[in-house]
C-alpha cells in the first residue's frame, strides 16, 4: 500500500466528483522489446477530503507540518515489468537485465495550488513471482501474437516492498504570445527496499486553455506528473518536452535483494537519464496524454539506451 501526502500554502477546493486515471507504458509502442518493458496504473481520485486518520498520518510523517487547504486522496494499483534483452533465450546471459515485476497498490494525499504540487509517499508491493508480471506479460504477447518469453522462472525471487518517497513540483508561466508557455520544474526522493534513489529534472509546454495540472504521471518517475487534474471550460491542449536526472544508489530489479545475495543481479549505473515528449487534450472532466520516453542506460551491460512510449486516460464520473 502507498500513502501519499502533498502539502502546500495555497490550494483548491476539494475535488467534487470522482476521477479516474489508467496509465499504460510499454516497449512496443517503440518498437523495442526488452528492459523495462511494460507498465500499468490505475487510479481513483474520490470525491472529497482525505479522511481525518490518513490526514493525521501524512501530517505527522510530512516534512510540512499542517496545510490550511483541501487534500484530495486517491487509491492506486500499478504494476512494472522487466525483462532482458533476448526474451526467447530461456539461459539469457548473466550480465544482462534479470526478470522482474513489481506490483504496488497505494493510497495518495495531494494538496495543490496553481503553482505548485507537493507529495509524500509510504507504499507497500511485493516484487518477484507474485507480482504476476508473467503471467501478465505472457497474455498480453498471446494476444498480439508476439514470441513467448522464455526465461521468467530466473526471475527476481518474491521480496515484499516498504517505500518512503517525497516529491515536490513548480508551475512556472513564462509567456503568453498566443499559447501559454509553463515551466514544470521538480525534485523528488525515494528510499526503500525497492529503490533507493533521487530525481531532479523539467518540463517546458505550451498550450492553450490548461486547466490544473502537472502533467500526466510517468511511472518511472521519482518527482514528475500526477494522476489528478482539474476540469477545462471547453477544449484544451499542451504539448511538452522533459529531461530528468536520476541518481540511484539501489534497484532490486538490477540488484537483487538488500537482505540476501539469492537470485540474479548485474553492475548497475548509478546515475540515469531521461528524455521525454508528448501531448495533452483537455475536454470537460476528460484528459487524454500521448507520450514517448528515452532512458539511458540503467546496467553496465546494457546495448544502448530505452525507449517506450506511454497513454493516460482520465475522467471524473
Amino acid at each position: 500500500m502507498l500513502l501519499a501526502s502533498t502539502l502546500s500554502g495555497t490550494s483548491f477546493a476539494e475535488p467534487d466528483a470522482p476521477l479516474v486515471s489508467i496509465r499504460y507504458e510499454n516497449d512496443a509502442f517503440a518498437n523495442q522489446d526488452g528492459g523495462y518493458t511494460n507498465g500499468f496504473q490505475f487510479t481513483v481520485i474520490p470525491e472529497g477530503n482525505v479522511p481525518e486518520p490518513l490526514l493525521d498520518v501524512a501530517t505527522a510523517l510530512s516534512p510540512l507540518s499542517s496545510s490550511d487547504g483541501a487534500l484530495p486522496w486517491s487509491v492506486t494499483l500499478s504494476q512494472l515489468m522487466f525483462t532482458p534483452r533476448d526474451i526467447s533465450e530461456p539461459e539469457f546471459p548473466p550480465e544482462d537485465r534479470p526478470y522482474a515485476g513489481w506490483l504496488n497498490a497505494s493510497l495518495s494525499v495531494f494538496s495543490l495550488a496553481s503553482d505548485r504540487l507537493e507529495r509524500f509517499r509510504i507504499g507497500l508491493g511485493v516484487v518477484g513471482p507474485s507480482s504476476g508480471a508473467e503471467q501478465v506479460q505472457k497474455q498480453i504477447h498471446e494476444m498480439v501474437g508476439a514470441n513467448q518469453p522464455d526465461g521468467w522462472d530466473r526471475q527476481v525471487p518474491d521480496e515484499a516492498t516498504l517505500q518512503l518517497s517525497y516529491d515536490r513540483q513548480w508551475r512556472v508561466p513564462l509567456f503568453n504570445g498566443g499559447l501559454d508557455w509553463e515551466l514544470l520544474p521538480g525534485a523528488g526522493i525515494s528510499a526503500g527496499n525497492a529503490l533507493l534513489g533521487a530525481e531532479v529534472g523539467a518540463v517546458i509546454r505550451a498550450g492553450q486553455n490548461i486547466p490544473l495540472d502537472f502533467g500526466p504521471p510517468r511511472l518511472r518517475s521519482l518527482a514528475g506528473g500526477s494522476a489528478y487534474h482539474g476540469s477545462s471550460t471547453g477544449f484544451g491542449w499542451f504539448v511538452y518536452g522533459g529531461f530528468a536526472y536520476q541518481y540511484i544508489n539501489h534497484d532490486i530489479t538490477l540488484d537483487g535483494s538488500i537482505f540476501s545475495d539469492e537470485g540474479p543481479y548485474v553492475s548497475r549505473k548509478d546515475s540515469r537519464r531521461q528524455y521525454y515528449l508528448g501531448a495533452a487534450v483537455f475536454t470537460g472532466d476528460v484528459r487524454v496524454a500521448l507520450a514517448t520516453a528515452l532512458e539511458s542506460r540503467a546496467f553496465a551491460a546494457q546495448n544502448g539506451n530505452s525507449r517506450y512510449g506511454g497513454m493516460t486516460v482520465s475522467w471524473r464520473w
